[in-house]
């Protein structure tokens, strides 16, 4: 997490000075992606703020080529800061507002099974022809 930190912090021009990536960028590979510099191999290549990679070892990994494919990131640091709290509420709402309308639309399109009695009566196998 640091060295991604770091790499957003560097590709903004907020490092004074030259950084040296060579030992984090030993792990913008197949390996990388499987050890303790995942994010960091995933998210610096993903985001273009370490461009001196292609994106080809993620693409050709089977697992994180298909978070790739549907754009999953786990870093978002232009979309600013939100609490774990914050979040949890939110989705919460969510919740409630979804349950809210399930329990209205229940209500209003409540269908008992002795209103299908009269089925059964009403159908007439010869108008058929069966």
């Amino acid at each position: 997490m640091v060295a991604l930190l770091v790499a957003h912090a560097n590709s903004r021009q907020l490092v004074r000075g030259t950084m040296d990536f060579e030992s984090w960028n030993r792990s913008l590979n197949a390996e990388g992606l499987k050890g303790p510099m995942w994010l960091y191999a995933y998210e610096s290549v993903i985001q273009a703020i370490n461009p001196s990679t292609k994106a080809t070892f993620i693409e050709q990994d089977p697992f994180f080529s298909l978070l790739h494919a549907k754009g999953v990131r786990f870093s978002a640091i232009d979309s600013g800061f939100t609490s774990m709290a914050t979040t949890l509420r939110s989705l919460r709402n969510d919740n409630d507002r979804m349950r809210r309308l399930r329990d209205d639309f229940s209500e209003d399109f409540d269908l008992g099974l002795e209103e299908f009695d009269d089925v059964e009566e009403d159908y007439d196998s010869e108008d058929t022809g069966y």
